[in-house]
């Protein structure tokens, strides 16, 4: 309790660092010393002067590993934490320390269900079909599943996709995903089911979630960046080729043929690791650019986009189908410039060319609110015992983010997400039925039996 009282003071020293002109603060931010308490601390203990109150927000629910087949899915945390698919794990901790965790299931308003899988098939731990097999197995024996066929259970998939069976056995439930557009990374033509048809993510229920960046990523992003007047470039443009994907390819050779050889842009295109930028050279490029291109990658995401926030460059999305995460909880036309991909010609180097300054400027300060909201907080047992990580999160908050730590990250913004979406009735259409119980003995209060078509009880 005591070390969380002194970080409560530091964070409240640091919210006051920057004011509501130069920083997004929502009605619906926490308190930091609500969004530092350990679970179970009650608002008594942790004040409630300001922000939403603790019964306003949603309660979460953390199937653990001694849910057998679980631990399968959840190995290597330490490993896995600290990549691009380390919100996965990030997730986890978050949700099993945060004030919104419940171990009572039968208050819970969503319940969670952990999983490193990108991490597991990129490490080679498990196969594509072993992790099939492995969600198939977990599904059918999560105890709170049927009630709501799923509906309240979330997910936190790099790739939908991995889970390969979630349409047959989880087409309601909430997939917390970078990816907006394809369930893996392969060509649209590629899928055996049709991507229009058979989206994999539905932005009525699934939230889009940005991908990890290391705090030192953010750092050296963040110090190569000139002011916008003094940049030399137009547009700027440094990835790799993939010539695997379809898509991927067609948009980046757009993006080379159409605008590499204009004056003022710089695109930079590898088609292997040994012609790509050193991760200094990528922050040089950025920060030199007013406007920095975002095509889509391997899928509609790009790391490039993040990116983009830290270098003080606006950027330009290039990517019809990615849905930038967040657009409920603020305008993100603010900040960003969409694209279309058709468009990729003449038209679109005159028009940012012709853009005046002032725009530009105003776009980069719009992006400075709201570009927190994009970061995840590195896990505690990152920086326990490493003095550099610890001292690159305090940097971070003393010149960036004043309470990343606490009330202002993609945690939190997350966290209010499911709050809007949060059901009173924890039902199903067409496999859930309710009704009171007969057999109440006088006086006892109401009984309600919640059951299947067949009147099999789904309440464990």
């Amino acid at each position: 309790v005591k070390q969380w009282e002194r970080q409560t003071q530091q964070q409240e020293r640091r919210i006051h660092m920057c004011s509501e002109a130069t920083e997004f603060v929502p009605a619906w931010e926490l308190i930091p010393a609500y969004a530092l308490a350990p679970f179970g601390m009650d608002e008594a203990t942790v004040g409630s002067s300001a922000g939403p109150s603790k019964s306003s927000l949603p309660k979460v629910f953390v199937y653990d590993e001694s849910l057998p087949g679980l631990g399968e899915l959840v190995q290597g945390p330490a490993f896995c934490h600290n990549r691009q698919w380390g919100m996965d794990v990030g997730f986890h901790d978050f949700f099993r320390t945060s004030p919104i965790r419940t171990f009572d299931p039968h208050e819970a308003d969503f319940f969670f269900v952990p999983a490193y899988a990108m991490c597991l098939q990129v490490a080679g731990i498990l196969d594509l079909n072993d992790i099939r097999e492995a969600f198939k197995s977990l599904v059918l024996q999560l105890p709170y599943f049927a009630r709501t066929r799923g509906r309240n259970h979330i997910f936190s998939l790099h790739y939908v996709d991995l889970f390969a069976d979630w349409r047959e056995l989880a087409p309601l439930s909430i997939f917390l995903t970078p990816e907006t557009e394809v369930g893996w990374e392969a060509s649209r033509e590629d899928f055996a089911l049709d991507v229009a048809s058979h989206p994999p993510f539905d932005s009525f229920k699934d939230i889009s979630v940005p991908c990890f960046m290391g705090l030192n990523h953010v750092l050296r992003l963040h110090r190569a960046a000139k002011p916008v007047r003094e940049r030399r470039l137009v547009a700027a443009f440094a990835g790799k080729q993939w010539d695997d994907v379809r898509e991927a390819s067609d948009v980046r050779s757009l993006v080379l043929d159409r605008l590499g050889n204009k004056p003022g842009v710089a695109v930079v295109l590898g088609r292997s690791v040994k012609e790509l930028l050193t991760p200094d050279a990528m922050a040089t490029l950025l920060g030199d650019s007013r406007f920095c291109l975002v095509p889509r990658g391997r899928a509609a995401w790009s790391v490039r986009f993040f990116e983009t926030l830290w270098s003080g460059c606006v950027p330009v999305l290039l990517s019809d189908h990615y849905e930038v995460p967040f657009e409920a909880l603020f305008d993100v036309s603010q900040f960003v410039i969409k694209w279309p991909v058709s468009r990729i010609d003449d038209s679109l180097y005159e028009y940012l060319a012709g853009l005046p300054l002032e725009v530009v400027e105003e776009y980069v300060r719009a992006a400075r609110r709201f570009r927190c909201w994009y970061l995840y907080p590195p896990a505690e047992a990152s920086w326990l015992g490493n003095a550099g990580m610890r001292q690159e999160l305090e940097e971070v908050e003393e010149e960036l983010c004043p309470n990343l730590s606490s009330s202002r990250n993609a945690f939190q913004a997350v966290s209010e997400l499911l709050k809007r979406r949060t059901r009173t009735s924890k039902t199903a259409m067409g496999s859930t039925f309710y009704r009171p119980a007969a057999d109440v003995e006088p006086g006892s209060g109401l009984e309600w039996h919640i059951t299947d078509a067949e009147f099999n009880s789904l309440v464990p």
